[in-house]
């Protein structure tokens, strides 16, 4: 196939024929990437908000946790009370 050099006007018109539907191909293309920037925007919104209840949560289970710590050392001591209180009871 022989590479054509020279620009006819049929050639031109032809070309700008196959140009003609482009701007309006560019103007949905741009509405599509407008629609999903705001989609973008939307979802880090929603995900800023479930990162803050994400920290109240886990500012809730280390409570929890502590609050579990403070039973169990509170029982042990209970425990070790009892024993010792058996012990001398039974000296």
């Amino acid at each position: 196939m022989e590479a054509r050099t020279t620009w006819t006007d049929q050639r031109l018109d032809d070309f700008a024929e196959s140009l003609k539907d482009l701007p309006v191909e560019v103007a949905k293309l741009r509405e599509a990437v407008d629609r999903l920037t705001e989609e973008a925007r939307a979802t880090r919104e929603e995900l800023r908000g479930i990162r803050g209840e994400m920290g109240a949560m886990r500012n809730d289970v280390s409570s929890s946790q502590r609050q579990i710590a403070q039973i169990g050392w509170a029982l042990a001591a209970a425990l070790l009370t009892a024993l010792i209180a058996l012990v001398i009871a039974l000296v």
